[in-house]
C-alpha cells in the first residue's frame, strides 16, 4: 500500500488520509524518509514563517475589500437657542427674546461599487419646539417636525471610473495573496528537498561508518594472522609494524566517520526544525526507500519536455507571475489616476412635515404631508496643475511592473538551465554508480585472492593492505555514488516542481515523489 503525506491545500498542515490533523510526530526508533518529511513540514521555521506571510496577505486582501463595504452613519444633535429680540420687536413680545429647542438626527448608508460609483441613501429629521411667544408667532405652531429622504449617486466620469481603477488595490491584494500561497507551496517543496538531501547524506555517513568499521575489523584480523605467522617463523618480526600502523590508520578513519555521522544527523535535524535533544534521539536512518534496480533514466531527447513541465508547474515561478499581475494592475490604475477629476452627482428625494410633539413623530413624520420629488444635479471638476503626485506614482508603479517582468523572465531562464543540469547530473551519477559497483565487486575478489596468497607466502603484507585500502575506497565511492543518484532524483523532482502533487482539495507527498524520476505527462 502506498504511503504518503497529505497537506491541506490552503494551510499545508499535515493530515491523515481520513482528513484528521496529525499531531506533531514523535520521533521513531528507526527514522524513515517520510518521518523526516513529516517533521520538516510541521516544524521547519521557514515553512512556518511563509505560512504566516500567507495569512498576512489574506488579511491585506480582506482589508482592501473593506473599501467596498457598506458604511452606516448616525448623527444626533440637540440644541437650545435663546436670543434677545431687536428694539423694534421687543416691545411686542413678553419675554422679549427668541427661545427654541432643536433636535435633529441623520441616518445614512454609503457604499462604493467596484465600478467607482458611490450610492448614498439618507434620512434626516429636525424637530423645532417654540418656547417663546415670538417663536410661536413666527413658526405658527408650537412644534414642527421637518423630515427628508434623499438618494445620492456620485459617478466619477474621468479619474476613478471603472473596476480596473477603483478596485485596483483589492485586485492586486488578491494576486499577492495567491502569490504568497504559491510561494508557501514552493517553500514546503524547497525544505522537503533540503531535508531529503540531508537524509541521504546521513544515510551515506552511516554506510561510510560501517565501511570503516569493517575495514578496521579486517585490519585487526590481518594483525592477528601476522602475529601467528611471526610466531611460526613464517614472517619476520618487523612485519608487525606495517600491520599495526595500518590498524591505527583505520581506527582514526573510523573515529572520523563517527563524527561525520553526528554532523550529518545534526544538519538534518536543523532542517527538520527540531532541537538538540530531539536530534540526539533520532533513530538510525532506514535508508531503504530508494529502489536501486528500477531507476528510470530519461533519454536526452526528452529534456525539453521536462523543461516545459517545470515552467508549467514550478510554484515559485507561478508566484512571481502572480506578483507581476499585481504590479500590472497597480500600474494601469496609476496611469488612469493621472486624469483630471470630474464627478457627477445626482440626488433625488422628498420632504415631509408633521406638527405633533410625540416621540413617535420622530419616526412617522416621514409619511406626512409629502412634497417633492426634489432633484439636484451637480458637476465638480478638479485639475491638478502639475500633477506631480499622480505622475510620480505612475512612474514608480511602471518601474515596479518592469522589475516584476524581468524577475519572472529571469527565473524562467534559470529554471530551464537548472532542469537541464539536473537531468545531466542524474545521467552521470547513474553511470558513476554502475562503475562504482563494478569496482567494488572486482576489489572484493582481489582482496580475497591476496589474502589466500599471503597465507601461502606468495604475497606481501603491503599487497594485502593496498588491496584492502582500494576496496575501502571503492566501497566509499559506491556509497557516495548512491547518495548522488538519490540526490539527483530529488533534485530533478524539485527543479521540475514535482515534489508536491496538487490534488482537488489536498496536496500529497509520497515516497514515490521522493525517490523516482517524475513523469512529465508530455
Amino acid at each position: 500500500m502506498r504511503t504518503f503525506i497529505m497537506l491541506a491545500a490552503t494551510f499545508f498542515s499535515v493530515v491523515s488520509a481520513s482528513g484528521q490533523e496529525i499531531p506533531t510526530p514523535s520521533l521513531p526508533t528507526v527514522t524513515g524518509l517520510l518521518d523526516v518529511v513529516r517533521t520538516t513540514v510541521s516544524r521547519n521555521p521557514n515553512v512556518a514563517i511563509q505560512t504566516q506571510q500567507a495569512e498576512f496577505s489574506k488579511g491585506a486582501l480582506q482589508q482592501a475589500s473593506g473599501q467596498f463595504d457598506e458604511e452606516f452613519s448616525l448623527s444626533l444633535n440637540r440644541q437650545r437657542v435663546d436670543s434677545p429680540l431687536n428694539s423694534s420687536l421687543a416691545p411686542s413680545f413678553s419675554p422679549p427674546d427668541l427661545t427654541e429647542d432643536l433636535t435633529a438626527y441623520t441616518l445614512s448608508l454609503s457604499r462604493e461599487l467596484r465600478s467607482g460609483i458611490t450610492l448614498t441613501p439618507s434620512l434626516s429629521l429636525t424637530r423645532t419646539n417654540a418656547l417663546s411667544p415670538y417663536e410661536v408667532s413666527s413658526q405658527g405652531v408650537n412644534t414642527e417636525n421637518q423630515a427628508s429622504f434623499s438618494f445620492s449617486v456620485t459617478v466619477p466620469l474621468l479619474k476613478g471610473l471603472g473596476e480596473d481603477v477603483a478596485a485596483a488595490t483589492e485586485t492586486a491584494a488578491r494576486s499577492t495573496y495567491e502569490s504568497d500561497k504559491l510561494l508557501l507551496n514552493h517553500t514546503i517543496a524547497q525544505n522537503v528537498f533540503n531535508a531529503v538531501q540531508a537524509y541521504w547524506a546521513w544515510v551515506a555517513a552511516v554506510k561510510n561508518l560501517a565501511i570503516y568499521e569493517e575495514s578496521e575489523r579486517m585490519a585487526q584480523s590481518l594483525l592477528d594472522i601476522t602475529r601467528k605467522l611471526i610466531e611460526h617463523d613464517q614472517r619476520p618480526a618487523s612485519s608487525i609494524d606495517l600491520v599495526e600502523a595500518n590498524l591505527s590508520l583505520d581506527r582514526a578513519s573510523r573515529i572520523s566517520a563517527e563524527q561525520a555521522v553526528f554532523e550529518a544527523r545534526k544538519a538534518l535535524g536543523e532542517i527538520m526544525g527540531i532541537d538538540a535533544y530531539a536530534i540526539s534521539k533520532l533513530g538510525m536512518p532506514a535508508g531503504n526507500e530508494l529502489s536501486q534496480e528500477n531507476i528510470q533514466i530519461p533519454v536526452q531527447d526528452r529534456d525539453r519536455y521536462f523543461i516545459e513541465f517545470a515552467l508549467a508547474h514550478r510554484t515559485d515561478l507561478k508566484s512571481l507571475r502572480s506578483r507581476q499581475e499585481a504590479a500590472e494592475t497597480l500600474m494601469i490604475a496609476a496611469k488612469k489616476r493621472m486624469l483630471p477629476q470630474l464627478d457627477l452627482n445626482i440626488q433625488a428625494g422628498y420632504n415631509s412635515l408633521s406638527e405633533k410633539n410625540t416621540f413617535g413623530d420622530y419616526f412617522t413624520a416621514f409619511g406626512n404631508n409629502l412634497s417633492g420629488l426634489n432633484t439636484t444635479v451637480s458637476l465638480k471638476y478638479t485639475l491638478p496643475i502639475k500633477n506631480n503626485t499622480a505622475i510620480g506614482f505612475y512612474v514608480q508603479q511602471k518601474a515596479a511592473y518592469e522589475q516584476a517582468v524581468i524577475t519572472a523572465a529571469n527565473s524562467a531562464n534559470t529554471i530551464s538551465a537548472e532542469v537541464a543540469d539536473a537531468l545531466s547530473s542524474l545521467r552521470k551519477t547513474s553511470m558513476q554508480l554502475t562503475q562504482a559497483r563494478a569496482a567494488v565487486l572486482s576489489y572484493r575478489r582481489a582482496v580475497e585472492s591476496e589474502k589466500r596468497k599471503f597465507t601461502m607466502g606468495m604475497s606481501t603484507l603491503n599487497d594485502v593492505i593496498v588491496n584492502e585500502n582500494f576496496l575501502v575506497a571503492a566501497e566509499l565511492n559506491e556509497s557516495s555514488s548512491l547518495q548522488n543518484v538519490a540526490g539527483a532524483i530529488i533534485s530533478l523532482r524539485y527543479q521540475t516542481g514535482a515534489i508536491i502533487l496538487p490534488g482537488a482539495d489536498m496536496l500529497t507527498i509520497g515516497v514515490r515523489e521522493l525517490t523516482t524520476v517524475p513523469e512529465t505527462g508530455y
